[in-house]
């Protein structure tokens, strides 16, 4: 809990920073740049990001182990490289994502997007080869069995707009989404909206107000955070706006009175409208202004709090560092590096360490090429059709909503269904070369599978969704033994919980 409550102040001071970054100089020319990107109607934006899990503790992952260390693995090899080019007037993409190995920088293609501003084309089909590679069978072969030979996904804008109105029953609303979606000048329309509030309450509300962590120099602006300074920005532009509440409420509340229609209908989308809007600024006035000397303690306590030297020995080493510049060329360069830390406060022991890096390069080009798929094109009305599908089969197979649990150390098992308790035993379980075998037909009779066995390929399997699905078993004095991760290939979710040494399979 106190690392997800630390870790959402830095986050809110990301976002003050990019979007309320006070009056001073600095913090004027760096909105004021940020402000002359987001003009630029047709652009590329290549960059690179990279993550690094040094460390995590399984208190804070609630996945198996395999699946963790597979998602680490990952994390830890490659880093994703973007190429995208935005025609923002002709609502033209061209997005192309790409994995690219840490140790040898070889490169390649993992997803491609591309819209003409009414049908979008998603190529996927390097993306399941790379799911593929790490070798699970259950979702390599259902990769195959429902996207065998496709190589894109699209979606037509009419087609989303009539599966958006069967949804939300509101056909107004999905013609609404959908220009958000597909229209860019729609988008525009919208985000102006937004620059338009922020560069108002700068002007009018935080007039008085600096941040003072934008540096400036020869048009480079860098901002450098640890978790104290984050603290102490985030309690100081807290305390500033709670003594100017009254004026926030009355300057969001015009701005909302000032928005044309297009951008009042643009609420809609987030199920707000001008009068509950207002209602809410009203009561969010009145809270603060009752409790106003209350708020205020509170940020203090917490304030001195995290200025405890165990504080910083418990984030030691956390840190931001942002820069923004414009270069010659006109090329305009944003570069973020994070690292963050968390000890334990009572044990000392490393809870969670890890960084990130993301470099970015935007730059303004003449036009967006596009590729228009003729073959191997699956439509978003036949994935809805495929997820109905799947749901159908997963409700059919409801009946098997059962929990087995064994204990590996001993054989000792409880089954249960809806949470009671149907029988309990103890199985002769073998351990070959480190992995821990269970006895498939005593497993199967548990759960209500009917083993069969292949005599030419002397193998066990079971019928499944239709299709015979054979178990990797060893025969030891006439018994099929299986690890207990081969019941995932029949639909169960296995959980191995290594401090208990007990299996889950349900």
């Amino acid at each position: 809990m106190k690392l997800k409550k630390s870790f959402s102040i830095v986050v809110a001071v990301i976002m003050l920073v990019s979007l309320l970054t006070g009056c001073s100089s600095a913090e004027w020319g760096f909105y004021n740049l940020s402000q002359e990107v987001n003009a630029l109607k047709k652009y590329q934006v290549t960059g690179e990001m990279s993550l690094s899990l040094d460390n995590i503790s399984p208190e804070l992952v609630r996945v198996p182990s395999e699946q963790f260390s597979l998602v680490q693995s990952i994390v830890n090899k490659y880093n994703l490289v973007i190429d995208c080019k935005v025609d923002s007037v002709a609502s033209k993409l061209n997005f192309t994502y790409y994995i690219k190995d840490k140790n040898t920088a070889e490169q390649k293609e993992i997803i491609k997007l591309q819209s003409d501003g009414n049908k979008v084309y998603i190529k996927v089909d390097e993306l399941f080869n790379f799911i593929k590679s790490f070798g699970n069978e259950e979702v390599n072969r259902s990769i195959d069995q429902i996207y065998a030979n496709v190589q894109y996904f699209s979606i037509d804008r009419q087609e989303m707009k009539e599966i958006l109105t069967e949804a939300y029953n509101n056909e107004a609303l999905a013609e609404k989404m959908c220009e958000i979606y597909f229209d860019f000048g729609s988008l525009r329309e919208q985000n102006k909206a937004w620059q338009d509030l922020y560069k108002g309450l700068m002007e009018n509300v935080y007039d008085e107000y600096e941040m003072g962590i934008v540096k400036e120099d020869n048009n480079k602006y860098t901002v450098s955070l640890t978790l104290q300074d984050s603290v102490n920005v985030f309690a100081s532009f807290a305390q500033y706006s709670i003594d100017h509440i009254e004026e926030i409420g009355t300057y969001l509340k015009e701005s909302i009175a000032n928005l044309n229609d297009a951008q009042k209908q643009l609420l809609n989308v987030y199920a707000l409208d001008a009068d509950s809007f207002n209602s809410s600024i009203d009561r969010m006035v009145q809270n603060v202004t009752e409790n106003k000397e209350l708020y205020k303690y509170q940020i203090d306590l917490a304030t001195l709090a995290m200025q405890n030297p165990s504080f910083n020995s418990i984030w030691e080493g956390t840190q931001l560092e942002y820069s923004f510049e414009k270069t010659k060329d006109n090329v305009y360069v944003s570069n973020v590096n994070g690292k963050i830390n968390y000890n334990d406060s009572i044990t000392e022991k490393n809870i969670f360490k890890g960084s990130f890096t993301i470099k970015e390069t935007i730059k303004e080009i003449d036009s967006v090429p596009m590729e228009v798929p003729t073959g191997n094109v699956l439509t978003l009305r036949e994935i809805v059709e495929i997820e109905k599908a799947f749901k159908e089969a997963y409700i059919m197979d409801a009946d098997k909503a059962i929990h087995l649990s064994v204990d590996l150390d001993n054989g000792y098992y409880i089954s249960s269904y809806n949470e009671e308790k149907l029988e309990e035993g103890k199985l002769n379980i073998k351990v070959i070369d480190s992995t821990s075998y269970l006895p498939l037909r005593d497993i199967g009779n548990v759960l209500g599978e009917n083993i069969q066995w292949d005599a030419a390929k002397k193998q066990p399997y079971v019928h499944y969704k239709g299709t015979a699905v054979y178990l990797n078993a060893r025969v030891i004095g006439g018994t099929s033994y299986i690890p207990s991760r081969e019941f995932s290939k029949l639909g169960y979710q296995v959980i191995w919980d290594a401090k208990s040494n007990i299996v889950h399979i349900q």
